[in-house]
């Protein structure tokens, strides 16, 4: 188990991958498909909504069990959001190289961000 983590910074979630080939997705009859297409979305709400209201709770459980949490403080937020913002500006570019939208989906990110930090 980690020793430490940091809390106050967006690193993104993975929470959950589920994947299948195209070759597997396409022997699924078509009403499983249809029901997991649309299963899909609802997950992620689910975990979304769980993760934003269980974050304290989930803190304190980890902290329980011996893992340190450094939050960090504003100017170290800022430092370290400068240092990755090209990191998260080359993947975005890389899929827009691949028909992705990803830079706006990028730009709506960080502005929601930075609207959660104003709260």
């Amino acid at each position: 188990m980690a020793k430490y983590a940091t809390a106050g910074f967006s690193f993104g979630t993975t929470g959950l991958v589920w994947v299948i080939s195209n070759r597997a997705w396409g022997q699924l009859p078509a009403p499983v498909q249809d029901a997991l297409t649309k299963a899909g979305p609802v997950a992620e709400q689910n975990f979304c909504t769980y993760a934003d209201s269980n974050e304290d709770a989930e803190r304190g459980v980890l902290e329980k069990g011996g893992m340190t949490v450094i939050d960090l403080a504003p100017a170290e937020r800022s430092a370290l959001q400068q240092k990755l913002a090209p990191v998260a500006d080359e993947w975005a570019t890389d899929l827009d190289r691949r028909g992705k939208p990803a830079t706006p989906v990028l730009h709506q990110l960080r502005d929601i961000i930075a609207g959660d930090k104003e709260k």
